[in-house]
């Protein structure tokens, strides 16, 4: 009897305190952002604060109740999602999330965002057929629905390209214990309405896996150069990694140097086309010595979007991430000068306002000499600007610059950011990663958390290269 006893003390003893770490690491995450994030200090985002004060205290309202690994996970998202900026977050350690044994379970069909709203793309539910239109669930609109479920756990919910990215999750949900569970839903079909009540069931998470690949389908562009049959010439974009030792940054240094030995000849095919399907960003450098490569660089640096300026939060753990840049930049002075002195001009402009106890530290731009006179456009081809609705960061400088040197947009309508960028991350010690950015656009062009629009839009499979290259060559 006493054994058992004491077994049951030793198991609940070393029963993991998830209410506690769900604290901690919030309490670590305010900390980070209140020491190294522009907003806390940026007169223009006077309700930056308030945020963070509300997503804090409804992270410990959660740790209330929560006993469970992926109750605490999920607090974590709440967390990152109520400031709607991918480059601000929490995450729990990515090997710990990997291991976790996830339950899924499903209703037996799944929804994507149609023009017309959430319609069935598939189904093994006999009384919910394909192509049905949802109209409601539980006394509430679909919209409503799919914030509550989605929105509040995701963020950027604004965003036309996030709604459409997570739509399919609405039906096959991940395992998240704050969410409770759908009953009834109502279906428009052939003008007649229909009420079922939901059959939620298992679903083996490579089932899901592969159902919301199909729903979220998305293709990386090789890092390549190919001349097509009709001449286009087809410039892939799918990565610009700030690693330039990664296979991916090996084959941007190999594309800009093909780029500017051809030059001559590319600037006189029909169209050129710059393809940065599955461009999650990276280093902006990429598309400002491909640019310069193609169209030279005083015609760029004559067309190029006035940036504004930005402005970087003074911490110490901001100066040392500038410090690895710099030393990066050192390794490569040669290959890449301006970004060396780009590193070495933002490095010493922080640690003088560090030793100031300035909050901020402001580029130089008040004296910015005049932009030049454009000389003649260099590139008689015609230029596309390929994009896909996740596109971000980097990748949406590279549609900045390329549609301001005469660029067209087409595709899909593109992911979006904030003005705040530049993110560093901070490893917990129990594994937990946090991620800031580090300075403040100023006057940018393109709004904030602002999509880039299509000109022409897509409305087939985003993988279909060989229909792509027939549509773009027709526009």
């Amino acid at each position: 009897m006493f054994g058992g006893l004491f077994a049951l003390v030793a198991v609940a003893t070393t029963a993991p305190d998830y209410a506690g770490r769900l604290r901690a690491d919030a309490a670590a995450f305010r900390a980070e952002v209140t020491d190294s994030h522009p907003g806390l200090v940026n007169a223009r985002d006077t309700q930056f604060r308030s945020r963070l004060d509300a997503a804090y205290a409804q992270a410990l309202r959660r740790a209330r109740t929560t006993r469970t690994y992926a109750q605490y996970s999920w607090a974590l998202s709440e967390l990152t999602s109520a400031f709607d900026d991918g480059h601000l977050g929490i995450m729990p350690d990515p090997k710990a999330d990997a291991d976790y044994p996830w339950a899924f379970s499903w209703p037996g069909f799944v929804t994507e965002l149609a023009a017309d709203g959430h319609r069935v793309s598939a189904s093994e539910e006999g009384g919910v057929s394909a192509g049905a239109l949802l109209v409601g669930c539980d006394g509430r609109s679909v919209d409503r629905l799919a914030a509550d479920r989605i929105g509040r756990f995701m963020g950027s919910w604004s965003l036309a390209s996030q709604r459409r990215a997570q739509a399919a999750t609405l039906f096959l949900p991940p395992d998240n214990p704050w969410l409770g569970t759908i009953r009834r839903c109502t279906f428009e079909q052939g003008g007649v309405r229909r009420t079922v009540t939901l059959h939620w069931r298992p679903i083996e998470a490579a089932k899901r896996k592969q159902l919301l690949a199909r729903s979220r389908e998305r293709f990386h562009a090789p890092v390549a150069l190919e001349r097509l049959a009709d001449g286009t010439v087809w410039v892939g974009l799918g990565s610009f990694d700030s690693d330039a030792t990664s296979p991916d940054g090996r084959a941007l240094d190999t594309l800009v140097g093909r780029i500017d030995a051809d030059a001559g000849e590319l600037r006189t095919a029909p169209r050129v086309v710059f393809d940065l399907r599955g461009n999650n960003g990276g280093s902006s450098a990429w598309i400002n010595r491909l640019a310069s490569s193609l169209w030279s660089k005083p015609f760029v640096d004559a067309r190029r979007p006035d940036g504004g300026y930005a402005e970087w939060r003074v911490s110490p753990g901001n100066i040392e991430r500038m410090q690895t840049y710099q030393t990066q930049a050192a390794a490569r002075r040669e290959i890449d000068p301006n970004f060396y002195n780009w590193a070495t001009r933002t490095l010493g402009g922080m640690e003088g306002a560090l030793r100031d106890h300035q909050a901020l530290w402001t580029e130089p731009h008040g004296s910015r000499a005049p932009r030049p006179v454009a000389p003649p456009n260099p590139v008689a081809s015609k230029v596309f600007v390929l994009t896909d609705y996740a596109c971000a960061s980097a990748c949406l400088d590279a549609v900045d610059l390329l549609t301001a040197l005469g660029g067209v947009q087409v595709g899909q309508d593109t992911n979006a950011d904030t003005d705040y960028m530049e993110i560093r991350e901070r490893k917990l010690a129990d594994g937990t990663v946090i991620w800031v950015p580090m300075k403040v656009y100023r006057d940018r062009p393109r709004g904030s958390n602002v999509p880039a629009v299509a000109q022409h839009a897509w409305d087939g499979r985003m993988a279909d290269t060989a229909g792509l290259q027939r549509w773009i060559a027709t526009l």
